[in-house]
């Protein structure tokens, strides 16, 4: 949600309004819908064309679990357990 910070129960307030949009609007129920859903609940004026984009990362499969609590200190436990940058038995072309 471009400028705003999100809530720190969005995993929650997501399964919620996942369950409660999808009763409203059965078989035209979308991620589209959800996160227009999503932008109403928390009161968010939102731009129409930033909509789909909030759709993907809620409906991807590989952002679908960026949502939830354990994700950030899982990357942080990654960058402190392995040293980022270059392999030591890779060489850079023309070396």
């Amino acid at each position: 949600m471009f400028g705003h910070a999100p809530p720190l129960d969005l995993a929650e307030l997501l399964d919620r309004l996942k369950a409660n949009l999808h009763e409203q609007h059965s078989a035209k129920y979308s991620h589209e819908i959800l996160a227009a859903g999503l932008y109403a609940h928390l009161d968010i004026t939102r731009q129409d064309q930033e909509t789909p984009f909030v759709a993907d990362a809620l409906g991807g499969p590989r952002y679908d679990s960026w949502g939830w609590d354990e994700v950030p200190e899982a990357l942080a436990e990654l960058h402190r357990t392995y040293e980022w940058g270059p392999s030591p038995t890779r060489t850079s072309p023309g070396a």
